[in-house]
């Protein structure tokens, strides 16, 4: 997965031709929000605006701004109806901007708050002079993961289809692979604990090293945060009472020890099959995520697209 502004930036330095497809208004029941988008280049598209006839339309006439070298925005309005066999039986106008290299620095904006979160208000004048402007929200969801062993790396593979930005820590070089998922990225540090600090406020962050020592070193530094909203540790119940025992031992409390949970996962997935574990933490750590902004999982917006 790209975030939004890796795409955009990828199609001014290709020379890419491309249109910014968002959802300006809705009526009715309708498949996305407003403030939905999708990026559709000459080679492909990105992101969603629902789905179906509706975005086969949408799709095609972007195609067709291409074809006709429009560089003015437009907006089109699409009953869901009979006419594009879709039963929802709302209406969504759509706002097509297309995107130059005039456009780099409103697009470094956006990738600045893509990263901290935050709104946008995206602002287009159309071919008819209107002037559209549609909020874009972001919402960044941080996992950050420390070791690169078996299950670290099958937590990576299954975490990074999530609409999120991952972290991937570890001592040991050799053991990540030569190729990750673009919304991953690699911190080879001859001091995982060090990078604790560095971790965004509000991340997830899983602690599974090769190490119970680094485990214990980089869970001592987490202990020091309490803005972070989930720290989870790989182990048994066993490994987890020893652990707490060091926590007391250092004066922490019973509630500042219990931000460190272990063992992490579903219990009713008891598999220690590496790719078993990373299913059971991806559903843990989406359900937290979601449960957190207290909405649907599909109306969470612009994370990564």
């Amino acid at each position: 997965m790209h975030s939004l502004s890796d795409v955009l930036f990828n199609a001014l330095h290709e020379r890419n031709r491309c249109v910014f497809l968002l959802v300006a208004s809705t009526q009715g029941s309708v498949p996305r929000e407003v403030g939905a988008s999708m990026i559709v280049t000459a080679n492909g598209t990105h992101g969603t605006i629902g789905g179906g006839h509706l975005e086969l339309k949408a799709i095609e006439h972007a195609r067709a701004m291409f074809e006709a070298n429009v560089t003015v925005a437009t907006q089109r309005h699409f009953p869901l109806g009979p006419a594009l066999g879709q039963c929802c039986g709302g209406a969504v106008s759509i706002l097509f901007a297309p995107i130059n290299e005039t456009h780099r620095d409103e697009i470094a904006k956006i990738a600045t708050i893509e990263e901290r979160g935050g709104s946008y208000d995206f602002t287009r004048i159309t071919d008819s002079e209107e002037t559209i402007t549609v909020r874009l929200e972001f919402n960044p969801w941080h996992i950050v993961v420390f070791g690169a062993g078996h299950v670290g790396k099958a937590i990576v593979e299954v975490c990074a289809t999530l609409p999120c930005r991952m972290t991937w820590i570890d001592e040991r070089e050799a053991e990540f692979p030569k190729q990750v998922a673009p919304n991953v990225r690699v911190v080879n540090s001859d001091f995982p604990a060090d990078e604790v600090k560095r971790i965004p406020a509000g991340a997830q962050v899983l602690v599974l090293t090769h190490s119970h020592a680094l485990d214990l070193e980089v869970c001592f530094a987490l202990l020091k945060r309490n803005d972070l909203s989930y720290c989870g540790l790989i182990g048994s119940q066993t490994k987890a009472a020893t652990f707490r025992k060091r926590f007391a031992q250092r004066g922490y409390s019973a509630h500042e020890i219990s931000r460190i949970i272990c063992p992490i996962g579903r219990a009713e997935l008891p598999s220690k099959h590496p790719g078993a574990i990373a299913i059971g933490v991806a559903f843990d750590l989406s359900q937290r995520w979601f449960q957190r902004q207290a909405v649907s999982p599909d109306v969470i917006r612009h994370l990564v697209k």
